[in-house]
C-alpha cells in the first residue's frame, strides 16, 4: 500500500514538473487552424479577434510552433485534471483498511489465537496439509533419491525438479493418488503443485523414458487417461520429458515454474 501511494506522489510530482517547464515558455497570441481544400492540407492563424490569416509553406516554423503550443496546452490541462484526481485518489486509498492490515493491527496475545483471513501464504499452507501425504520410508534394493523437502523420489530428474520446486518457494505433494476411468483406475502424478497467486492446482509429469517404445506407449495411455478425467495438457498438466540424448534440464524446469507456477 505505501508503495502505492509512493508512486502516485511520485507521478504527481512528475507532471507538476513538466507542467512548470511548459507554462514558463513565451506564448503566442492566437490559434492555429488546419483544413483540407481541394485535396490538400490548409493552415491558418486566428490572431486574437481578427480575420483567419493564411499561412505558407513559408510560415511552417510560426505553423509548428501554433501546433505545439496547442499540443502542450493540452498535455497541461490532463495534467491538471489527473493530479487532481490521484490526489484524491491517494488520500481516499491511504483510509482503506485491508484483511491482511485487520491482522496486522492486532497485538501479538490475540493474534495468536486466529487464522490469518485470505493470505496466499495461509492458503498455501491450509492446502499442503490437507493434500500431503506421509513420507514413505526408504527401501533397500530400491532406487531413492532423497529431496530437500526430506521424501524420497524415484529418479534423479525427479529430485531436480522438486528441489527446484522448493527453491522457488513452490509447495508440492509427490506421488498423490487421483482416480482416473470413471473412479476404476489409480494413478499416481509425479507432482501436484500449487500456484499461491491464483490459487490454480497442477500436476506434474516427467517422462523420463522417451526413447523406449513400451514406455511411451505406456505415457499416451497415461496422457489419454487424464484427458478423459478432465486434467488436460497444458491447462492442467504439466509435462516434462527426456531421453538418454537429450536429458532433463535446470533451464526447462525454471520455464515450467515461470509459465504456470509464478
Amino acid at each position: 500500500m505505501d508503495n502505492l501511494i509512493q508512486k502516485i506522489n511520485s507521478k504527481i510530482s512528475q507532471m507538476r514538473t513538466v507542467r512548470e517547464r511548459l507554462e514558463s515558455r513565451k506564448h503566442i497570441n492566437g490559434t492555429l487552424w488546419v483544413s483540407r481544400e481541394k485535396g490538400r492540407v490548409v493552415y491558418h492563424w486566428n490572431h486574437d479577434s481578427e480575420k483567419r490569416v493564411p499561412l505558407g509553406k513559408s510560415d511552417m516554423k510560426l505553423i509548428r510552433a501554433l501546433a505545439q503550443q496547442e499540443y502542450e496546452a493540452k498535455v497541461i490541462a490532463a495534467s491538471k485534471r489527473s493530479e487532481r484526481l490521484l490526489s484524491v485518489f491517494s488520500k481516499r486509498i491511504a483510509k482503506c483498511i485491508f484483511p491482511e492490515d485487520v491482522y496486522d493491527s492486532l497485538r501479538p496475545d490475540r493474534r495468536a489465537l486466529v487464522v490469518k483471513v485470505d493470505s496466499d501464504e495461509e492458503y498455501a499452507r491450509q492446502w499442503y496439509e490437507k493434500n500431503r501425504r506421509p513420507k514413505l520410508p526408504y527401501k533397500i534394493g530400491t532406487a531413492a533419491y532423497l529431496t530437500e523437502n526430506g521424501e524420497y523420489v524415484k529418479s534423479k530428474s525427479e529430485l531436480m525438479i522438486a528441489n527446484r520446486l522448493k527453491a522457488r518457494g513452490i509447495l508440492y505433494v509427490y506421488e498423490t493418488e487421483i482416480h482416473v476411468n470413471d473412479g476404476t483406475k489409480m494413478r499416481k502424478p509425479d507432482f501436484m503443485v500449487l500456484n499461491k497467486r491464483n490459487r490454480k492446482v497442477y500436476f506434474w509429469e516427467h517422462l523420463g523414458m522417451m526413447d523406449v517404445s513400451s514406455y511411451v506407449s505406456d505415457t499416451v495411455l497415461k496422457l489419454r487417461e487424464y484427458e478423459g478425467n478432465g486434467i488436460l495438457l497444458g491447462r492442467d498438466l504439466i509435462v516434462t520429458m527426456e531421453n538418454k540424448d537429450l536429458p532433463l534440464d535446470i533451464h526447462i524446469i525454471d520455464d515450467m515454474i515461470n509459465a504456470f507456477l509464478i
